[in-house]
């Protein structure tokens, strides 16, 4: 707290605030409100350092709090978050060396009491939210399988339209093997790749993944697909089954931010997550309208 009410004041007097001023727009108001610090003759009191640190850091803080708590209601099983803070740890850990050891940079330049302190205030946090989204991905699987189009997907390309099409007759009729007719175009096919409407690698064009609910069928697409280089794909649809395919589709998720938000706002809209402060629902807007969508508080 020390800390955080210095660095408030610091705040304070970079921006020039004096003590007896305090933020506009705050509602709520510190009932014992006295004088807690005086930097050359200005007196900066528990109301300034609380508008301070609830501008800026309180959006941020109270969602993460509010989503912690529903982690804490909804993830009825730790075991899957003690391995990934074990895993979380191992990682960090192999930075350092025997003389200059990762136990020493927590307590020594970050402040924390252990190795364990740190990982119960940082790192267990943050993977317990972190399984929360695995557990709306668990719990909704199918629909967002079919929702976002994951796909097993591998094309080569061709100059023109019309070239493609040909292509696509000739593999779908058997008269050349999907390898020979690459070959035939001086074409390299894609690796497989798992695609869906929100893949981001480079492997795959834009173009294809954008279309992947399209891919209905393992067989050959029946049309190409302009690509953002101004080449023709030749799309063929490797697999539908996803049976193994469930860390990659985790990953997919959780690296789309749009998503994250969407779950997050799901979990919050379940809970009834509500804000009465107007500084706080204003900053939370700003990080994303989304949360507070339907959020009635006045």
């Amino acid at each position: 707290m020390k800390k955080l009410t210095i660095l408030a004041a610091s705040a304070l007097l970079l921006a020039g605030c004096s003590g007896s001023s305090t933020t506009s727009g705050i509602d709520t108001k510190i009932s014992d409100d006295k004088t807690v610090i005086t930097i050359d003759g200005i007196e900066i009191t528990k109301q300034n350092v609380f508008e301070t640190l609830l501008s800026q850091y309180g959006p941020d803080q109270i969602l993460n709090e509010a989503l912690q708590a529903i982690a804490d209601v909804e993830i009825t099983d730790q075991s899957a978050v003690d391995e990934r803070v074990q895993s979380t740890l191992a990682s960090y850990e192999s930075y350092f060396s025997e003389d200059n050891t990762f136990e020493d940079y927590v307590t020594t330049t970050l402040g924390y009491e252990s190795v364990d302190d740190y990982a119960n205030q940082v790192i267990r946090p943050s993977q317990l939210q972190q399984e929360l989204l695995y557990k709306y991905i668990d719990d909704n699987f199918d629909d967002l399988v079919a929702e976002y189009g994951f796909v097993y997907v591998r094309y080569f390309t061709t100059e023109t339209e019309s070239d493609a099409m040909k292509a696509i007759s000739a593999i779908d009729e058997g008269t050349m093997s999907f390898e020979d007719c690459a070959a035939s175009y001086e074409a390299t096919p894609t690796d497989t790749t798992l695609i869906s409407t929100i893949y981001d690698g480079d492997a795959i064009d834009s173009n294809v993944a954008s279309n992947a609910c399209a891919f209905t069928t393992e067989a050959m697409y029946g049309v190409p697909i302009a690509l953002s280089d101004g080449t023709y794909a030749v799309i063929q649809v490797v697999s539908k089954d996803l049976s193994n395919a469930a860390d990659d589709i985790d990953s997919a998720f959780a690296d789309n931010e749009d998503f994250v938000i969407d779950v997050e706002c799901y979990y919050l809209k379940k809970y009834n997550f509500t804000v009465y402060e107007s500084t706080l629902k204003d900053g939370i807007d700003e990080i994303s309208e989304e949360y507070l969508s339907s959020d009635d508080g006045e």
